[in-house]
């Protein structure tokens, strides 16, 4: 596997390109400083779709927070402009998903008027609300939500696609996380699985199960064994437990990452301790890293090959998991770890930073 970077956006006045042992190829922008389709923001929504990356919302030190877009391609190159939505784009909480067809599901807060106050973002009423955008006629369509989760606080988070529609968990914590299906055919909400409270530490969704990093006593100063919680399949009907994986009492916290038909635990932040679980049959094998593979790992992608744990500093390696061989391969990280983004099929595509503050368009793409 290869990879290689593309970079561009404020504060960048070049790309570089950069493949594993290799110097840089070129210093030739993909997009020239200034011109970019979508102005360089942290914690947009973010969607992949047939027409290409949807991009919503966000904010940035310059304009605060933001609540236009646009749909661009993987190039990062404009498709066409998103306008303003019906939707509040207060930074950590906003939502896209892919419905196919050229639509998209964008969750978030609503904000019919802004609040003078220290904390950014608020507004009022600051209640949860959803609204449907069509690629095709650049228009919004505002949706209702079921009664009670309106009103729920917290952040709304895609899991992925199942049957006709997508999951969403809803809630702060994952602890507190409420899972629904939204169907893209009727405009409905349906639950999808019982909560667990004060007992799941995170989740990501496997072969259309919902998976739950759970521990015995969550929230104590001894949280007792660690269990992965594996669903049945997943659908517009309320879905059950139909395994429980105990994964041991060597995690002080952990992450649960979904690998098609496998589930990754490790330590939360690393991955320390880290784990294989088979969907199917519940098997559990211990990993072993590569030396290089040092440090924190935040964020990963499922490429439908194999999933890479994407490194979360300059000069750190990506690790590489086939879920086919069970084998673990360092290989060379991005110079600009990647914040945001979605997985286009080629490439990791999104908003990057080299320094924690300076945004640019980044695409980190995998051979």
């Amino acid at each position: 596997m290869a990879l290689s970077l593309l970079l561009s956006g404020c504060g960048a006045s070049e790309d570089a390109d950069v493949r594993a042992g290799q110097e840089p190829e070129s210093t030739e922008a993909s997009i020239p400083t200034g011109t970019e389709p979508v102005s360089p923001r942290a914690h947009p929504a973010l969607a992949m779709t047939e027409e290409g990356i949807f991009i919503f919302g966000g904010s940035s030190p310059e304009a605060g927070d933001l609540r236009d877009g646009a749909v661009v391609d993987q190039n990062m190159a404009l498709v066409s402009s998103v306008p303003e939505g019906p939707i509040s784009t207060d930074p950590t909480n906003v939502n896209a998903s892919s419905l196919g067809g050229g639509d998209v599901l964008v969750v978030g807060t609503l904000c019919d008027a802004s609040v003078e106050s220290d904390v950014e973002g608020t507004c009022e009423p600051g209640t949860l609300a959803a609204a449907r955008y069509s690629i095709a006629t650049q228009s919004w369509k505002p949706l209702e939500l079921p009664a009670g989760l309106a009103e729920r606080p917290g952040y709304p988070n895609t899991y992925g696609s199942v049957d006709d529609g997508v999951v969403i968990g809803f809630g702060y914590l994952v602890s507190e996380r409420d899972y629904w299906h939204f169907s893209s055919e009727s405009d409905t909400w349906t639950r999808v699985l019982p909560e667990h409270p004060g007992q799941a530490i995170d989740a990501c969704l496997a072969d259309g199960r919902l998976v739950r990093g759970v521990y015995e006593n969550a929230g104590s100063d001894d949280p007792g064994s660690a269990t992965v919680e594996i669903s049945g399949p997943l659908g517009p009907a309320e879905s059950k437990i139909a395994l429980s994986v105990p994964v041991g009492d060597g995690y002080s916290d952990m992450t649960v990452w979904c690998a098609g038909g496998t589930v990754l635990v490790s330590e939360s932040g690393t991955l320390g301790n880290l784990q294989s679980i088979d969907v199917a049959s519940g098997a559990v094998a211990p990993l072993k890293l590569p030396t290089e593979a040092v440090g924190a790992y935040l964020n990963g992608v499922w490429t439908g090959r194999s999933f890479v744990f994407l490194n979360t500093l300059p000069n750190q390696p990506a690790v590489e998991f086939d879920p086919a061989t069970g084998a673990l391969t360092a290989i060379a990280g991005s110079d600009t770890p990647l914040l945001d983004f979605v997985w286009t099929g080629e490439r990791v595509a999104g908003f990057g930073s080299t320094d924690g503050a300076t945004l640019g368009t980044a695409s980190l793409v995998i051979d």
